[in-house]
């Protein structure tokens, strides 16, 4: 939670990245509010992408996973992984596991999903915390009932190699977007 600096009554849920050398290197305000969340926070309106040194990442906020476009934005604005910190409570899993690898493969990057366990008044979590490739493969995966540490290589060759084998980001039309705003 990030209280905005302008107006104290306004809140974000806001996810703060943060280097391997531990400084705030930006801070992503979840875009996209599960209804209920409305009346505490604010929507953010960034899509900030930044550069570990290693790799260029982005963030999206748990619900933000059900919305492709957030992604494909990132993706476009260079990320090649994109990190998601949720709540996920049990019963949803099936969300969690089609939504990581979808977004991952539609976009032709890594995403990794860290998901709450455990319990919390009446709600149990899911755990599952896993990585999706540029495939839409799941290449590690967390316990469903305690906390763990989950290491990954990240090959990134795998993002230049799918994005040759399907060209997808240079067959958008972006008119198709516009077609959208008008149905809404």
């Amino acid at each position: 939670m990030e209280k905005d600096p302008l107006c104290e009554e306004v809140l974000y849920n806001t996810a703060f990245i943060i280097n391997k050398e531990g400084k705030l290197v930006g801070k992503y305000r979840k875009f996209y509010l599960y209804p209920p969340e409305h009346q505490y926070f604010k929507p953010g309106k960034d899509f900030p992408v930044v550069d570990l040194g290693m790799v260029r990442a982005g963030v999206a906020i748990c619900y933000d996973h059900a919305f492709p476009e957030l992604f494909r934005i990132l993706s476009l604005k260079g990320a090649q992984v994109i990190f998601i910190p949720s709540a996920i409570p049990k019963g949803y899993e099936y969300l969690l596991n089609l939504r990581v690898r979808a977004r991952a493969q539609d976009n032709q990057i890594f995403v990794a999903h860290v998901n709450r366990v455990g319990q919390e008044d009446n709600i149990q979590y899911c755990g599952l915390s896993k990585v999706a490739n540029p495939k839409g493969e799941i290449v590690a995966e967390a316990s469903s009932s305690q906390d763990e540490i989950l290491y990954v290589d990240l090959d990134l060759s795998l993002i230049l190699r799918e994005k040759r084998q399907e060209r997808v980001s240079r067959s958008l039309r972006p008119e198709a977007y516009e077609y959208i705003l008008r149905l809404i």
